[in-house]
């Protein structure tokens, strides 16, 4: 239970640094070996919740 709620800690961490921060610096941080993990992991995620809230607005 601990370690899941350390990884859960650093992934909501991570996801809204992700907004506020260059992609370069988190994913060195992170420890990545690669930006694009970086980029597919909290990147995208943020544009598939943005994409599932625009889906409910009232034209």
């Amino acid at each position: 239970m601990k370690a899941a709620i350390v990884h859960w800690l650093r992934q909501t961490g991570a996801t809204h640094d992700a907004q506020l921060r260059p992609l370069k610096h988190l994913s060195e941080d992170l420890g990545h070996a690669k930006i694009a993990t970086t980029y597919q992991i909290y990147v995208q995620t943020n544009i598939k919740d943005r994409v599932k809230s625009g889906t409910k607005r009232k034209l």
